[in-house]
């Protein structure tokens, strides 16, 4: 799922400069590596996947390590990176994001069935 939305984040900077190709820099991999680790190393010390303490810590870190990197080392372009890594980057979790979706219109179903009819 780290791929998945990754992928959803390239796509927004395309999206955001409007361009097929994304300058890829160390402060952005620096970024995504940290966003990564923690959001991992965070819902594995809780057992679950907090969206909103785990999330806000995990962007914390990131941007405290790209700052960081810029800081340091600068923020040259490393590569550019084409539209299609970005939509090839959604692919390992497109299967999961549909079947959640599945999953929540046939539990929205059962719900609706199994409910008493109101008069």
């Amino acid at each position: 799922m780290i791929t998945f939305v990754t992928g959803w984040m390239l796509l927004f900077g395309h999206l955001v400069r409007w361009t097929t190709e994304l300058p890829v820099s160390t402060s952005r991999i620096a970024f995504f590596a940290v966003l990564a680790t923690v959001t991992v190393t965070w819902d594995m010390r809780r057992g679950g996947s907090a969206l909103g303490r785990g999330w806000l810590v995990a962007n914390t870190a990131a941007v405290a390590a790209a700052i960081s990197i810029v800081w340091s080392a600068g923020d040259r372009t490393l590569f550019h990176q084409p539209l299609w890594c970005s939509l090839l980057l959604l692919a390992p979790g497109l299967p999961y994001a549909l079947a959640d979706a599945r999953a929540k219109r046939r539990a929205g179903r059962t719900r609706d069935a199994t409910a008493p009819a109101a008069r």
